[in-house]
């Protein structure tokens, strides 16, 4: 078995945006009228709309996602979207199904059978998380041992904040030299099939 020492998730440059100046011009002259009085203020703040994160599974690979979490652990709820007994034995046999709430359709899933390995069966599962709450995932990836070209990555991690309201997608590239995992956002415009766009990636370490 070859233990890839390259693992991790792929990160993109941030373009800072030009910040938009807003200046407020002074009417001429006083008004004669009395001001009228500003709207009270809600007491309740506008619950965000939640996001919503497409995960892949096979056996062999670990996948946990931590909500509300910059590190991996935590207090926040944990989510095992791979790497139980039961997901392992439904891959492997290739009972495992799919879940879904409704995402679009992407390259990703129009060919997931070419995920499939060696006794692993390829599946996804779609989640609604809150949104713009950081989210931290953790994975890991072993082919089947004693397979031909089987290969072994390490544990690691990564965090990104979905937005409210936004669609992502998360998966695991492996090549012979590296574990990739990648964050894409799905656009869905009104015609046409969905697009990806990488997402900002920043590496997470066990919480302390």
């Amino acid at each position: 078995m070859k233990t890839i020492d390259s693992a991790g998730f792929r990160t993109i440059a941030l373009r800072s945006a030009s910040a938009l100046l807003l200046s407020l011009c002074a009417l001429a002259g006083a008004s004669a009228q009395e001001a009228q009085p500003a709207p009270a203020a809600s007491n309740e703040a506008a619950t965000p709309a939640p996001a919503r994160v497409r995960l892949f599974g096979q056996n062999g690979l670990m996948v946990h996602f931590y909500q509300n979490s910059s590190c991996m652990g935590g207090k926040g709820p944990k989510t095992t979207v791979s790497g139980g007994v039961g997901d392992a034995f439904g891959s492997m046999f290739g009972r495992a199904k799919n879940t879904s709430i409704g995402m679009p359709e992407t390259p990703t899933t129009a060919n997931l059978g070419k995920r499939d390995g060696y006794f692993s069966k390829a599946y996804f599962r779609e989640y609604e998380i809150p949104g713009n709450q950081p989210m931290a995932l953790r994975m890991a990836y072993q082919s089947a041992a004693g397979a031909p070209g089987s290969k072994y990555c390490r544990s690691f991690g990564g965090t990104f904040t979905p937005e409210a309201g936004k669609q992502y997608e998360v998966t695991l590239e492996v090549s012979p030299y590296q574990c990739l995992a990648v964050v894409h956002e799905i656009e869905q415009g009104a015609q046409g099939p969905a697009t990806l766009r990488d997402v900002a990636v920043t590496a997470t370490k066990d919480c302390d």
